[in-house]
């Protein structure tokens, strides 16, 4: 699949996307098995949402939106399932389990797009051979140096 280029200049031009920076002590108030459950039901509102009139794009809907901010408040405290309780990992189905790991390889992908589209684009626009004037702001003689090659 390719990206139109309008998708594509707009990630230049977007911040990478990272992680809430959270003190000590609102991780400590953070109630993870609470919170993972709050999560669950805004996952099964984003499913519902999306078996809807509305289509199963899931960005169209608001519930996504909450969906991905709660999760990334999720991954800020916990860091992933693996430093969860498994009582609290054994509660929930597979199908959600990876569509939170989903959302934190989604921001790794779209931070990876970010980085190498702009890249490619600083690359494309300061090429090597042009005929502008180098930053000294001197014209380049066109008659002295075909007069220096022959």
């Amino acid at each position: 699949m390719q990206l139109d280029d309008s998708i594509l200049n707009s990630l230049t031009d977007s911040l990478p996307i990272k992680l809430p920076k959270l003190t000590a002590e609102q991780k400590a108030k953070y109630d993870v098995a609470r919170e993972t459950e709050i999560l669950y039901r805004t996952h099964l509102q984003v499913m519902r949402d999306c078996s809807t009139d509305k289509g199963p794009v899931v960005s169209r809907h608001p519930s996504s939106s909450l969906f991905s901010d709660l999760s990334l408040m999720w991954w800020a405290v916990t860091g992933g399932w693996n430093n969860v309780d498994k009582a609290i990992k054994d509660r929930y189905p597979d199908t959600f389990i990876a569509a939170v790991n989903f959302t934190k390889q989604n921001i790794e992908m779209t931070n990876t797009l970010i980085q190498a589209h702009r890249k490619a684009k600083a690359g494309s626009s300061s090429s090597r051979f042009t005929n502008k004037p180098k930053s000294s702001g001197k014209s380049f003689d066109v008659g002295g140096a075909t007069h220096a090659l022959f």
